[in-house]
């Protein structure tokens, strides 16, 4: 605690003096707290959010316990969209600036964290409009919404090794404690930052732990449960069992090939009956906490270069994972009373009652199938199909419109504006196996509108 404290007195001397802007560095530079390093081209705006930022995480006074704002609001869509007012605070018009993102499909993380990484904070408050070399789709939202879906799928993928499942009955994510990339940790906080900021649900929930990292709550023993339900049952055990005369471990632990001893010399102390206290909290604080540190602290720095903290502070897990995926479950009744009509379409048209029919017997994996290549999102917000809007925030409700029926003809995705066209095809059948055909191989067609 003395060298945080002295890091912070040294700090604020500083902070009176030192430089602001968008102006660059000019040199590396590096933060005193976490060790990150900063390129010449950044910006000093950029290098003194970050130490804010984690002058704010290493500081227990700033731990949040309760919801004060919320506490007039009634329900949780006021909540979400009394956050996302704040957002449009800070959003730089569309009409002002939008920054060009140009990446290839056989490159296409390299290319996007070499974009991205030029990018200060404010810029990335600003509309993104993506290009992919060799398409000619013109981007309203709808390729940005699937250059999002594709980085999260990448990033959160087994062979990336930055994120794993959680050893639990409920899928979710956790940071793994065997890989050390910051900047990748960093990139990865930058897009779920952007995806909650743009409106755009991910299919890609999150541990409570993390969740409540981000918020700055407290974590103790109960959030190991979270993450790994057989440990957590086995250190219940010890917590409630006598081991008199038991050898249960020492003070250290193994992950893949490290040792991470819990105390100093842990690895030469073994557990008794009056130290298991000591020994659950220091591993619930390991767990918890150590072995996803320094990744941790360049995920939540990432993430709050997009979304300022206090913005989301007063939200609790459960509402910061809504905001950030939105429904899981699709309701098909909700799907169909917020769908509009266009062209020789209307809810008697046979097509249009031939779609719902199949629909009806779709699981939820093929409705999130078809969502995706209509929308580019496989998720709803929360408000469910009635509040599905364009990236500028205009409504843009799901949409069926007829097209002329041709030789081969397939239906055709708008994602920018939530659209389907759908030929007049002259049987159910017909019907069923070219939905089928664009779920299985995603054929995405942007309109040019």
């Amino acid at each position: 605690m003395g060298s945080k404290l002295s890091i912070r007195k040294n700090y604020v001397r500083w902070r009176m003096s030192r430089k602001r802007g968008n102006s660059k560095l000019k040199k590396k530079a590096y933060c005193p707290i976490c060790n990150m390093e900063f390129k010449s081209w950044q910006t000093y705006d950029d290098f003194n959010y970050h130490i804010d930022n984690c002058l704010e995480i290493s500081d227990p006074s700033n731990v949040v316990h309760g919801n004060k704002m919320f506490s007039h609001l009634a329900s949780l869509e006021e909540k979400i969209d009394w956050v996302r007012q704040q957002f449009n605070t800070i959003r730089i018009p569309w009409s002002e600036e939008y920054k060009k993102i140009v990446v290839s499909r056989d490159e296409f993380l390299i290319d996007s964290i070499r974009e991205v990484q030029n990018l200060c904070d404010r810029d990335m408050r600003s509309e993104f409009q993506i290009q992919f070399i060799g398409e000619i789709a013109m981007d309203a939202g709808g390729v940005m919404k699937e250059w999002v879906n594709i980085l999260i799928k990448q990033l959160f993928s087994e062979e990336m090794k930055l994120f794993c499942r959680t050893k639990t009955d409920e899928v979710a994510y956790i940071i793994s404690s065997q890989e050390m990339q910051p900047e990748l940790y960093y990139f990865t906080g930058r897009i779920l930052g952007k995806a909650i900021f743009e409106n755009i649900p991910i299919n890609c929930p999150l541990c409570k732990t993390l969740y409540k990292h981000l918020l700055n709550r407290e974590v103790d023993f109960e959030d190991i449960k979270y993450q790994d339900i057989e440990l957590y049952n086995s250190l219940q055990s010890l917590a409630n069992n006598s081991i008199e005369n038991i050898f249960v471990g020492y003070f250290a632990l193994e992950k893949g090939s490290d040792l991470y001893e819990l105390k100093k010399n842990g690895s030469e102390i073994s557990i008794n009956e009056e130290n298991k206290r000591q020994y659950l909290d220091l591993r619930s604080e390991f767990e918890t906490i150590a072995c996803m540190m320094p990744s941790l602290a360049h995920f939540k720095n990432g993430f709050f270069s997009v979304v300022p903290q206090n913005m989301i502070l007063e939200l609790c897990p459960e509402e910061l994972e809504v905001l950030l995926c939105g429904k899981a479950t699709l309701d098909l009744k909700e799907w169909r009373e917020n769908t509009e009509y266009k062209g020789e379409f209307s809810n008697h048209h046979k097509v249009v009652k031939w779609f719902w029919s199949l629909l009806e017997d779709f699981t939820q994996e093929e409705l999130s199938q078809l969502l995706v290549f209509v929308t580019g999102t496989s998720r709803v917000p929360i408000e469910g199909f009635s509040g599905l809007k364009t990236l500028r925030g205009d409504p843009a409700k799901f949409t069926l419109q007829s097209i002329e029926i041709s030789k081969k003809a397939l239906p055709r995705a708008h994602t920018c504006f939530n659209r389907l066209d759908l030929p007049s095809y002259s049987s159910k059948h017909d019907l069923k196996d070219a939905l089928k055909f664009v779920m299985k191989n995603h054929v995405l067609g942007f309109g040019l509108e």
